[in-house]
Order: structure tokens, then sequence, then C-alpha cells
């Protein structure tokens, strides 16, 4: 099944497209730990129509009044079972794509790899 957050359909497209409430519908029917669902649901909020977002983890802790630990874990499930993808950002916070498809995230890639270069001075270890 091809998740999309647009909530128009064409004739020219096959795949079944969901809203944003749809998905998060859908969110708690996963095979997933309650707290994956959570935080999945969360994120799909949070991503709107962009399809990702770029909240710290600290943020979507004190959002979700988890700890820090707890994000992590349950990100870490959805990434594991293909529910979320994760754009490291140097010094800053990462981007989350929930609900991936591989050519949304290699579009996202692209679009998104300039600004997740370091902004701060790289602190390599001097070779000796």
């Amino acid at each position: 099944m091809s998740w999309t957050l647009n909530s128009t359909r064409t004739p020219s497209d096959s795949s079944t497209k969901f809203s944003i409430l749809d998905l998060k519908a859908q969110a708690v029917r996963l095979p997933v730990s309650k707290g994956s669902q959570i935080l999945l649901s969360e994120l799909l909020t949070w991503s709107g129509e962009k399809g990702y977002c770029w909240w710290s983890t600290p943020k979507i802790a004190k959002d979700l009044g988890w700890s820090s630990s707890a994000v992590w874990r349950n990100s870490t499930e959805l990434k594991e079972s293909g529910l979320l993808a994760v754009i490291p950002r140097p010094g800053r916070s990462n981007y989350w794509i929930p609900l991936p498809g591989r050519d949304r995230v290699e579009r996202l890639q692209k679009e998104l790899a300039p600004l997740a270069e370091s902004r701060g001075p790289s602190y390599e270890k001097k070779k000796e």
C-alpha cells in the first residue's frame, strides 16, 4: 500500500491517498508498541503536508511527557519496522520522516541535504 499525504486523487494516480487524520487513525493499528504508535501519530501531526518535521528529541519528549530515552527507544522501533526515517543534521535536530517510502525519502534527502549540513566549525581530531 502506498501512503501519501494528499487528499485528492487523480485518474492517472493508482495509489490510495490519505489525509493526516486517516494516517493517524491507522497508526494505532500498526504492529508496534503503543508508545511507538503514539510517537508516529504525533510525528504525522507535526509533519503535516510537508511530510517531515525537525523537532528535537528533548522537545518531543517534553511535549509527550516522556524522557528523551523513551523517544529514542520508540523511534528506534519505528525505524526498524520501516515506519520512520531520520535524516541527521549535525549540530541541530534531525529531520523526522514518518511513513517513509523509498521515493519520498530520496526526494526529501535531495531537498534537505544542503540544509542538513553543519553550520558550525568542524571539530575533527587531528591525526598525529
